[in-house]
């Protein structure tokens, strides 16, 4: 679907995984335009991803995603994150 709208996708299988995958990105002065975090990725969680995406602006737009049976789990961590 993403490729349709003109989009690159690149995967990470965890949070340090994608931070360096951003890094390269934002000292190459190519930001990603558009960074989906599964908010359940193993610890450090994809909100700590995402928190530090933004702080650092490695991507355009940050977007957590949570699944409907995780979202009750992580309703606590997603008002406290500050993205």
């Amino acid at each position: 679907m993403l490729e349709r709208l003109n989009f690159q996708p690149t995967t990470a299988d965890d949070t340090p995984s994608a931070l360096a995958v951003l890094d390269a990105g934002a000292a190459a002065g190519t930001p990603l335009p558009l960074l989906l975090v599964d908010a359940t990725l193993p610890e450090p969680d994809g909100f700590v991803l995402a928190e530090q995406a933004v702080a650092r602006r490695l991507a355009r737009s940050v977007v957590v995603l949570l699944s409907l049976n995780r979202a009750y789990h992580c309703s606590g961590r997603s008002g406290t994150a500050r993205v």
